[in-house]
């Protein structure tokens, strides 16, 4: 009760660093590609050889 305050800030901030309780720069919507590489993207990233192994990936299209 007594640091509420002091509580509600932090838990804004760690929303606005961690959306999701994940880090911001994962979250883009599909329309920021869509604008920068148009429609044929999804395609060339489904098209797209990747080995599902939970690493990181780096795609080039």
């Amino acid at each position: 009760m007594k640091h509420d305050v002091k509580h509600s800030k932090y838990a804004q901030i760690e929303l606005a660093l961690r959306p999701y309780n994940a880090p911001q720069e994962r979250m883009w919507n599909i329309m920021y590609y869509l604008n920068g590489y148009g429609m044929q993207f999804v395609s060339d990233l489904l098209s797209a050889e990747v080995e599902l192994n939970h690493r990181l990936k780096v795609c080039y299209v």
